[in-house]
């Protein structure tokens, strides 16, 4: 399994003792707690940023997959070399991959849409 080195996180004093909190009547490691916690995030919220890759996608013209190469490999700010880079990386199947699991349906060449449609599923990520 990836493992992200995230470092320190800094939390208020009183989300920092409810976190050992937490741990502690639970019988677990702060780190597993952490990891917990972040699986849960994505559980509830990947299919907001299935449909967030596919905005950004469509945005810049480029494949939903290629938009995700591109969101994983580089960081922002994003130039035309980057958009360039993207479009030309082999794709990684990732839409035909057995067990993979994205939460929604995604095509890998979404229908373009008005990008200056107000969209309120892709904006504040609130629910």
């Amino acid at each position: 399994m990836p493992r992200i080195n995230t470092g320190n996180v800094d939390l208020p004093d009183d989300d920092a003792d409810w976190m050992k909190v937490v741990c502690n009547l639970r019988g677990v490691a702060l780190r597993a707690k952490v990891g917990e916690i972040i699986s849960g995030h994505f559980v509830r919220f990947k299919p907001l940023y299935v449909k967030r890759v596919g905005y950004f996608a469509r945005k810049y013209e480029l494949s939903w997959e290629a938009a995700y190469i591109l969101l994983v490999s580089r960081d922002p700010p994003y130039k035309d070399e980057d958009f360039a880079w993207a479009r030309e990386q082999p794709p990684l199947a990732l839409l035909e991959e057995q067990g993979t699991n994205f939460g929604c349906e995604v095509t890998a060449n979404p229908p373009k849409t008005d990008l200056k449609e107000k969209s309120d599923d892709i904006g504040t990520g609130e629910t």
